[in-house]
């Protein structure tokens, strides 16, 4: 059938049709001709993505087979990479991808499933991409193409199980999945480039939020009778112990590094972090739902040895926190109150979030840049915290304990690194000079450079634009010369403009503005958008190249909750874009002449 259907559509994309062109002038010829060889084209593409797909479809499924009689004993072990993202063919792949999920799936719950598939693709790429000690640009590329995939995919979950859908089965593959995802991210994490690590870190923690949704997810199917208690404790009670035994590993990683260094590297030590994290949230879930009231009873011994491998593992590394410590006591002892304790992890962050703010206004006052990272870290733990008060006013406390949890370990990073800025030297003009590498672009010359640390030379400024991989970095950006105002007019100041996504579309649809001025996306839904320049998927529309697929008017990966994404824009006409993650949701920005 797959070979009938490729002949079939290899004959209708190799029809040259017969044309009477007597009577038409030469240029309208070379018009018909050109659209009639674009058509062809256009279809071969086609054709040749459905065949990506189908063989994709035949190896996913015995990839599936080997997993399931693997079990989650070898949780880590992912799907082979193919081609990675700095490959020319790495678009074929991805149209492959596409055409699967369009073309080839029509289930809902087996579209979810897909995309978990693809997800575990783009990690494999990830991985494959920082194994071979690729640029950061490279890898953040791929981090981004993995972290859309797998947000979708969790998205996909969520819904089908609020409409009351059996996704038993669904719920457990992803609890899988999410465990191998934790795994490979962190070896990913501790090789990756230093302007990428971040941004995997990101990835880490929503990976660990997705295993406790999917878990939620079980204690949804249980309470409706979609899952039998004997399956649901096996679920569960394995979840624990594979979350314990990353905690094991990691410790037993920091002590090798230890001895054979005398030192432990941060990334280690932060990936134990995270494991730890991890585990305190799944277990604050487990604690908080009613569902798993039977369930904990049975695999109490499983959730007690959890919690105090956790413990002994803060205090032993020296990551302490009290509010998670007094919570891990708590599950211990069976003392746990879900409400007190997410109450307290909230009050914990805000006090934290305020000294963070304290610091950023002095340094301000001071005429002191504040690093972006210490802003990223900001702005992330200021989510976290916004999301943990909206999940505990609707009584939902394990969501509440997690995110809460997210936003102190975000405020604690940005306070550690202030703390760090504080103790470095300065240069010769009283400059901090922290060792991040630092992406600049010259301001009179337009050249750009990678300078190994934040204290620039005059005349230089920041520009991450110029840490795109595979453009010559003095042409990147660039923008146009623009006209002089005549004589005693005043240029026109650039405005920014404001385009608020919904999970129904983006608003306003259309935005007329000027050359130069500048546009913020901001995610105002309840699932995460990608807006991204016009066509779906190549994104390449838009004429300045160099973004993480085509253009540079790309948010390059799905934007979460209160995230915002702001292109500037120097070129005159109509820009269509779209949502990434959801093609039918498409707006326009008219761009003028100032």
């Amino acid at each position: 059938m797959r070979q009938t259907a490729a002949l079939t559509l290899g004959h209708l994309c190799g029809v040259q049709p017969r044309l009477s062109h007597q009577g038409m002038p030469i240029g309208f010829q070379l018009f018909i001709y050109q659209k009639l060889n674009c058509m062809r084209n256009a279809c071969a593409l086609f054709l040749f993505s459905l065949l990506i797909a189908a063989a994709g479809c035949g190896v996913a499924l015995a990839q599936d087979a080997d997993l399931s009689r693997q079990g989650i004993a070898e949780a880590d072990v992912t799907v082979p990479a193919g081609t990675t993202p700095e490959s020319a063919l790495h678009i074929f792949d991805r149209l492959g991808d596409w055409a699967r999920f369009n073309f080839l799936t029509f289930n809902a719950i087996r579209k979810a499933e897909v995309r978990a598939e693809i997800a575990e693709e783009r990690l494999a790429e990830l991985k494959a991409v920082v194994e071979k000690g690729a640029d950061a640009a490279v890898a953040a590329r791929a981090e981004a193409l993995y972290r859309a995939e797998q947000a979708d995919a969790q998205t996909r979950l969520n819904e089908l199980d609020s409409r009351g859908q059996n996704v038993a089965d669904l719920a457990e593959r992803f609890n899988q999945i999410s465990l191998r995802h934790q795994a490979v991210l962190g070896r990913v994490l501790l090789n990756a480039p230093v302007e990428a690590k971040e941004a995997i870190k990101q990835s880490l923690d929503r990976s660990q939020r997705g295993l406790t949704q999917a878990t939620e997810v079980v204690a949804h199917q249980l309470e409706r009778g979609n899952l039998d208690a004997e399956r649901a404790k096996k679920i569960v009670g394995q979840t624990t112990d594979d979350l314990r035994k990353k905690i094991e590993i990691a410790e037993r990683d920091l002590a090798a590094l230890k001895a054979r260094t005398g030192t432990v590297s941060e990334e280690q030590k932060e990936l134990l972090a995270a494991r730890i994290r991890g585990i305190e949230n799944l277990l604050a879930m487990l604690e908080s739902r009613p569902e798993f009231k039977d369930i904990r009873n049975d695999i109490r011994l499983n959730i007690s040895n959890a919690a105090q491998r956790a413990l002994e593992a803060r205090q032993a590394q020296d990551i302490r926190d009290i509010a998670s410590e007094d919570s891990l006591r708590a599950i211990q002892n069976q003392q746990f109150d879900p409400e007190m304790r997410a109450r307290r992890m909230i009050a914990a962050a805000t006090e934290l979030l305020a000294q963070l703010e304290r610091k950023i206004n002095e340094a301000m006052d001071a005429k002191k840049e504040v690093p972006e990272k210490v802003t990223a870290l900001s702005q992330n733990a200021n989510d976290h915290l916004a999301k943990a008060r909206s999940a505990f006013d609707a009584k939902d406390f394990g969501e509440a304990f997690g995110q809460a949890n997210s936003a102190i370990q975000n405020a604690k990073n940005a306070l550690a690194y202030f703390d760090s800025l504080a103790r470095l030297p300065a240069d010769a003009n009283g400059r901090i000079c922290a060792q991040v590498v630092t992406p600049a672009r010259n301001a009179a010359t337009k050249d750009c450079k990678v300078f190994p640390n934040a204290c620039l030379p005059d005349g230089w400024v920041p520009d991450r634009a110029c840490a795109v991989n595979g453009i010559p970095t003095s042409i990147q950006n660039i923008s146009p010369q623009g006209i002089p105002a005549p004589a005693g007019v005043a240029p026109t100041i650039p405005r920014t403009w404001e385009v608020k996504i919904t999970d129904e579309g983006f608003f306003p649809k259309e935005l007329a503005i000027k050359q130069g001025d500048a546009v913020i996306w901001m995610n105002g839904g309840s699932r995460p958008h990608w807006p991204a320049s016009a066509m779906h998927p190549t994104h390449a529309v838009y004429p300045t190249t160099g973004g993480c697929l085509g253009s540079t008017f790309d948010a390059c990966r799905g934007l979460e909750t209160a995230e915002r994404f702001e292109f500037k824009f120097e070129h005159i006409g109509t820009w269509r874009y779209h949502d990434h993650l959801n093609t039918s949701l498409t707006g326009a920005i008219i761009v003028e002449n100032r």
